[in-house]
């Protein structure tokens, strides 16, 4: 029985600003690759933002970060995003240790971060599914019961061609490792072809209820899930999508140690 009113106010102007905003995702691509076994906690899922898209997109004098959303679904727990430049990880762009998806917010960052062509962004996101009844993977989807790993940045001057700078796990190497054999995996939720005991099946009840999660697999996937080589995808959503050829994984760097690291980062992601 609640009644409330809104709207919205706009306003036009023919003197333009100096600089105008865009708005890009970098993270994990939304597909069935972001995947968390069941019942496990503390797993991490990234997505990387390559040096190589940024050299190519990023303009002469760089671009300022304003304003930063950092996203995902019911399973995430931490989140952070990072900043390397020439083999130095600088001051972290954003980070929530302490992540609730029905709190999050816009972040106006204090100091505009800037990023230069060449350098290598990486978000994580940490996940638990153990508070899932009956125990179930969680997969990559829309749903937020399924898992979304992105950090939406409000930036300045805007990239007119760029729009999702990310990675994804490769796809053979999730299904190898899970020994699933062959799958239609264009699709969200793909259908498992084979082997036999998993075929006509989908991926979300293969993984949620078939594959035998002993704590051996579980330790070989968190290492694939993090640090195995990704997929670049470098993209305009209004042209023709451009993907690198080139994989991508963390760069070799000196790590950014907090000053506050005892307190707030006895964790910290390495």
């Amino acid at each position: 029985g609640v009644q409330y009113e809104t709207g919205l106010e706009i306003y036009t102007t023919s003197a333009l600003r100096d600089h105008e905003a865009g708005v890009l995702s970098i993270g994990h691509e939304v597909r069935f690759t972001l995947t968390i076994p069941p019942a496990t906690s503390d797993f991490t899922v990234v997505g990387h933002c390559s040096s190589a898209c940024t050299k190519r997109n990023v303009p002469a004098g760089g671009i300022n970060i304003i304003n930063v959303l950092l996203h995902s679904h019911m399973a995430g727990r931490q989140l952070k995003l990072r900043h390397f430049r020439e083999g130095v990880e600088l001051p972290f762009v954003a980070q929530d240790s302490n992540y609730d998806f029905n709190y999050q917010q816009n972040r106006v960052l204090p100091e505009y971060r800037k990023v230069l062509g060449g350098d290598h962004l990486t978000y994580e996101c940490v996940y638990d599914s153990t508070g899932r009844e009956p125990p179930e993977a969680v997969t990559g989807g829309l749903s937020t019961r399924q898992e979304m790993c992105l950090a939406i940045l409000m930036y300045y001057p805007r990239i007119p061609h760029l729009d999702m700078c990310g990675s994804h796990v490769r796809e053979e190497e999730i299904l190898m490792s899970l020994g699933i054999q062959r799958a239609d995996i264009n699709m969200l939720d793909p259908m498992i072809r084979a082997p036999e005991k998993y075929a006509n099946k989908r991926y979300s009840e293969v993984v949620s209820h078939l594959v035998p999660w002993s704590d051996t697999l579980k330790k070989e996937f968190r290492e694939i899930a993090r640090f195995s080589n990704h997929k670049e995808v470098c993209e305009s959503y209004h042209s023709d999508l451009y993907r690198l050829a080139s994989q991508v994984t963390y760069p070799v760097f000196v790590p950014f140690t907090p000053a506050d690291a005892n307190v707030c980062e006895k964790g910290l992601i390495i």
